[in-house]
């Protein structure tokens, strides 16, 4: 158990009260990630915010994806040398070898970290899902159609970057011309076009197929063969390697998987990305490096102005008082989630006092681009409207009535593919920061246990004491010391292994359960499922369309000794590429609980993630219930996934109220179905 203390408590023996709205918001994986920006905007709505794997750290998710996922490339003076040493050899640029020897690559800077590899090798997993190299610029897409994209500003459009139209093609890409190539408007960036010199470029990507010869193993290089086939000769025939063949070749599926070929064509238009063509060739070449422009260029130094190495350990920057093992940090500003929470020196934000060159988003002087010489610090709109939703920045501006009416459970694995455990950990900082009664927990069998024995040993939820965690709780679970075959079998990762993966949900309706007072826990015959859940739509104003969503009414909510009876409001958000109908299973344990008396009862309802159609004519359909087929003449708005956002959409005029909708459908439950009405009282349970 991390760190946490007490706070809260009555006064003079009288409990100490509370508002109650009876609802709960929740969700997991991109449902995480909706539920954390929702309460985080909206916590008058909800006395319980809980994201499970996907509390987004805006801040910390940002610099993840910018110097590790998209790092592995040289130094513009090294591609400049690269290519005089080449003479005109194009191939150069496409050899890893060569670009091995010069490639800058990022590196985790926190507890539980894994790196993002680099662009051309991203970290790969199938634990609750296949996120290869498509899945990743899937996903890259929705959330930017849904945030707008944080590394450049087009005025033209929120998610696209300057000059990409949507109509490009891996044949007929957009180049934008540079200097040497006779254009007269280059697209610069301080990182990797500085002069303009080289054209910007968009380009394809996408995971390609995976073949390796059946005799031998040996994984095609077309780099070596024009074709499988020919490279395989004798050692054929040619076993293109999927999930199916994953226990046959389980090191080539692992890394392979994620990895960026230079020699196979690729046929996915990145949408939301350019790339600086140095050879001119059109295509990008696995070393021609990713352009981002999405803030000003700043000294990540803290708000006294001063890196420690220049601190004089009284706030000011005269030096001498700076060593790297006595005395690490003399100002004492250096950020970390657990420990100083709101430094400012290393915090991945830009903060007042902290040096910047106002270049504008370029960071190249002189090119009159967006926010060029207006001296402030600025970033694209899209990046703004990002930490508009961000959880650490809303938590550390919220008042102290807001915080001490809302609890908090956040949680995420120790290996998950996309570091959630370690943003849920940097967006929980900011909550431990804010108020005494926080703590974390490494693992489930930390958590602390109703008859007192010490945490350790199999984890079994209905030993918690849950009354006994703090109003704001983090949970990161996996086992540090996990074997590989434990994490082969998903231990710490997205999902979890399959006891993982229960204990999730077990624990977080266990902890809703105990955070809300005078709660029914008889114990109630459950009747039939078919009974209690249902698929049903709403009409929702801000979408001006009726939506589909999913609802689990608790044991007993039929039977006439209950028709006075009300019951709090769990609104759960699910995950990406998934649908509300589909979480209805979680509905077959949790009601067994709740008829036990286990966890008082309480009404689920399973909000819809999913993106809209839309027609040619701007017609806009929501509802999609199980068996529903569109036909031709209807598009959805995004490949996967809305992320709960009032989405930003491609132009700026295709915006969606998703968020806003949230709430229709809340006021539709309050409307159909007997849930608990606000009240102030004694809080539960009651803090020491």
């Amino acid at each position: 158990r991390g760190g946490g203390g007490g706070g809260g408590g009555g006064d003079g023996g009288t409990p100490k009260t509370r508002h109650y709205t009876f609802r709960a918001i929740a969700g997991v994986s991109m449902g995480g990630i909706g539920s954390g920006f929702t309460g985080a905007t909206h916590p008058e709505a909800f006395d319980l915010v809980a994201p499970l794997g996907g509390a987004f750290d805006v801040a910390y998710m940002l610099h993840y994806v910018q110097d590790e996922v998209l790092s592995g490339f040289c130094r513009y003076e090294d591609y400049l040398a690269l290519l005089e040493e080449a003479a005109g050899d194009t191939e150069v640029l496409n050899d890893p070898a060569r670009i091995a020897a010069c490639k800058q690559l990022g590196q985790p800077t926190q507890r539980f970290e894994h790196g993002g590899r680099e662009y051309n090798d991203w970290w790969f997993d199938d634990n609750g899902g296949t996120f290869d190299r498509s899945a990743y610029l899937n996903l890259f897409e929705d959330l930017t159609l849904a945030l707008g994209n944080p590394g450049y500003y087009n005025p033209e459009s929120p998610q696209r970057p300057p000059g990409m139209t949507g109509s490009e093609t891996c044949e007929k890409p957009l180049v934008i011309r540079g200097l040497d190539h006779g254009g007269t408007a280059p697209l610069y960036n301080a990182e990797y076009n500085p002069e303009g010199r080289f054209d910007v470029i968009s380009f394809c990507d996408g995971e390609e197929p995976i073949e390796v010869c059946e005799k031998t193993g040996e994984v095609v290089d077309l780099c070596r063969a024009p074709d499988a086939e020919t490279f395989c000769g004798d050692n054929g025939p040619v076993v293109s390697v999927g999930k199916a063949e994953k226990a046959r070749y389980p090191e080539i599926y692992d890394q392979e998987k994620g990895r960026y070929d230079p020699c196979r064509p690729h046929t996915q238009v990145a949408r939301m990305a350019l790339a600086v063509d140095y050879d001119g060739d059109g295509v990008r070449d696995y070393g021609e490096p990713i352009v981002n422009n999405g803030r000003e260029r700043f000294r990540d130094v803290g708000s006294d102005g001063c890196a420690n190495e220049e601190e004089d350990g009284q706030g000011g920057c005269g030096g001498g008082a700076y060593d790297p093992a006595t005395r690490p940090d003399p100002n004492g500003d250096d950020y970390d989630w657990e420990t100083q929470p709101l430094g400012t020196e290393g915090n991945w934000r830009w903060d007042e006092g902290e040096p910047f060159d106002d270049f504008g988003l370029d960071g190249v002087a002189g090119t009159g681009d967006y926010g060029e010489g207006n001296g402030t610090f600025d970033r694209s709109p899209n990046y703004d409207y990002f930490l508009a939703h961000d959880p650490r920045s809303n938590y550390l501006a919220w008042d102290e009535e807001t915080f001490s009416r809302v609890d908090f459970y956040f949680e995420g694995g120790i290996r998950d593919i996309f570091n959630f455990g370690v943003s849920s950990a940097n967006a929980f900082g900011a909550l431990a920061a804010r108020r005494g009664d926080a703590a974390w927990y490494l693992d489930f069998a930390s958590l602390p246990r109703t008859d007192g024995t010490p945490a350790g040993g199999d984890f079994d939820f209905q030993d918690v004491d849950f009354s006994a965690m703090p109003g704001a709780a983090l949970l990161l679970y996996g086992d540090p010391d996990a074997s590989p075959a434990q994490i082969e079998d998903g231990d710490g990762a997205h999902v979890g292994t399959v006891k993982q993966a229960l204990d999730r949900f077990n624990v977080l309706f266990s902890w809703i359960s105990s955070r809300w007072p005078d709660g029914d826990y008889a114990p109630e015959d459950y009747g039939s499922v078919s009974e209690h859940t249902r698929v049903e739509s709403f009409w929702s104003e801000s979408l001006q369309s009726m939506r589909s969503y999913a609802i689990a009414l608790p044991p007993g909510y039929f039977e006439p000794a209950n028709a006075n009876k009300r019951y709090p409001v769990v609104y759960f958000l699910h995950g990406y590429g998934q649908a509300p109908e589909g979480m209805l299973a979680t509905q077959l344990v949790l009601a067994g609980y709740m008829a036990e008396g286990l966890i008082q009862k309480m009404i689920i309802v399973f909000v819809d993630g999913r993106c809209c159609f839309v027609d040619a004519e701007g017609h806009r359909d929501c509802d999609e219930p199980p068996g529903k087929v569109f036909g031709p003449e209807w598009t959805r708005e995004c490949n996967k996934g809305s992320f709960y956002v009032n989405r930003r959409g491609r132009t700026g005029e295709d915006t969606t109220p998703y968020m806003d909708s949230i709430f229709d459908l809340i006021a539709h439950v309050e409307s159909k179905y007997r849930t608990k009405p606000p009240a102030d009282l004694p809080r539960a349970p009651e803090r020491p």
